[in-house]
């Protein structure tokens, strides 16, 4: 099986588009909530320690925010999708907090190791050409032929820095001879490079203070609990704006003082993604799949043209097929028309050939969803970045550009399993449905 994701607008009436926005921010609202209600669960530590959050639990958090909460109901995909974007986020944030817990250890053994330099300059009396030659036997240890029997020496594979500096650091601490380690803080300072030109103090004395700025960047995002999610009504950004606007509060001097002083350092403010989270359906039955006509009056020919003209559009005009379309199976009321490039064109025609002959076929040799080309998609909302003028077609119309859905389109991710995608597409689906059938009805017989 092999995935591929590919994307296409979406278009689609003003009621529809607005409809999907405010549902979306309603959406996104519920997910920040479950972040939170995750990260102050009692198993936390536990879903930590295995890298993932039980769907189970989540499905509990929003049955509880559907009975206790007094927001909107969302329809049912909603819940759904929110629950499986709650699991996704949380795996990625888990691995990632993972990965900076890791960083920070190793940022602060370079540092512990090469502040040691100091009190090994003092104590031993070792020339700078000592230190480099015994750092370049280091380096070229790394790279060293490895011999075989009645074989050519081979070369050891390549490692990456961060390899390397791991072994360089353990050797350190494992080793008791002050040469080597001289040699191995040479590395370390300069890259993991020999470097054969005097040392520059004040050069020295920015490295070690630019490398303890990135662990305490480490340790304070490491302190975050909960991943920060998205902010589409723009609440969460207003209050960290009015708190830094703010003055302290209090009668304690020092700390007042103490709290001006830190009101007085420029810091930026952090501006979440004001975008709704996506939302996420699972499997291709949730798709009706149709087409509709182009309007005539784009195909009407010209009084008078010329015979040149005439063969163009002949040809313009045979390229001209109906609109592919499709509706969500629990959304049926909103019609959503697809827009895209040639090159995508045969998947979505694929999509529409898909639903058809499973939809005309009997209901017991119905296929499963596993045998559809599109397996899983996402509806997302992006800044339209084309300039185009709405025409307002009725004056009645509450319509104003300036609205999030008339500034933003939405556009479709669909994953896809391109085996279905060749020559015999819908003949290959049509070949594995009478396999499945003919098998099953050889299994009820036994």
């Amino acid at each position: 099986m092999s995935i591929k994701t590919i994307r296409c607008s979406l278009c689609t009436d003003e009621a529809t588009r607005k409809f999907f926005w405010e549902e979306m921010v309603t959406y996104t609202l519920l997910v920040n909530a479950l972040f939170k209600a995750v990260a102050e669960h009692d198993k936390f530590k536990e879903w930590q320690t295995k890298g993932f959050v039980p769907s189970e639990s989540v499905k509990e958090m929003i049955e509880f925010f559907k009975k206790h909460s007094d927001s909107k109901k969302l329809p049912g995909r909603f819940y759904d999708s929110a629950a499986r974007m709650t699991q996704y986020v949380y795996k990625s944030w888990f691995s990632l907090q993972k990965q900076r817990y890791f960083q920070m250890l190793g940022k602060k053994r370079w540092l512990d190791i090469v502040k040691q330099d100091y009190g090994l300059e003092k104590t031993t009396d070792f020339s700078s050409e000592s230190i480099c030659a015994k750092a370049e036997i280091l380096d070229k240890s790394r790279s060293q032929p490895v011999e075989s029997n009645n074989r050519k020496p081979r070369r050891k594979p390549t490692k990456s820095s961060n390899s390397l500096l791991g072994e360089l650091l353990t050797q350190f601490e494992s080793t008791s001879d002050t040469l080597v380690q001289r040699a191995i803080i040479h590395l370390l300072k300069n890259n993991l490079q020999v470097n054969n030109e005097p040392e520059d103090p004040e050069k020295l004395k920015l490295q070690l203070e630019s490398k303890q700025i990135e662990i305490e960047r480490l340790e304070e995002q490491l302190q975050s609990r909960f991943p920060k999610g998205r902010d589409p009504i723009g609440e969460r950004f207003a209050a960290i704006l009015l708190g830094a606007v703010s003055l302290p509060n209090g009668d304690d001097a020092d700390s007042i003082a103490e709290a001006l002083n830190e009101w007085r350092q420029q810091k930026s403010i952090n501006f979440l993604n004001p975008l709704p989270y996506p939302v996420l359906w699972g499997s291709a039955d949730e798709f009706i799949w149709s087409t509709e006509p182009r309007s005539s009056s784009s195909n009407s020919e010209p009084s008078v043209e010329s015979s040149s003209k005439q063969r163009k559009f002949k040809k313009k005009k045979k390229l001209i097929s109906d609109k592919i379309c499709f509706r969500f199976n629990r959304l049926r009321s909103f019609v959503f028309k697809v827009q895209c490039d040639r090159r995508q064109l045969p998947v979505f025609r694929q999509f529409l050939a898909d639903h058809q002959v499973n939809a005309s076929a009997p209901k017991e040799e119905r296929f499963s969803s596993s045998l559809f080309t599109l397996r899983s998609a996402q509806l997302i909302w992006q800044k339209d970045t084309n300039k185009r003028k709405e025409k307002k077609s009725d004056k009645s119309q509450s319509y104003t550009s300036d609205q999030p859905w008339a500034t933003h389109r939405l556009h479709l991710h669909c994953t896809i399993d391109t085996h279905f995608l060749t020559a015999e597409g819908t003949e290959a689906v049509k070949e594995e449905i009478k396999r499945k059938v003919a098998k099953d009805r050889g299994l009820n017989k036994v």
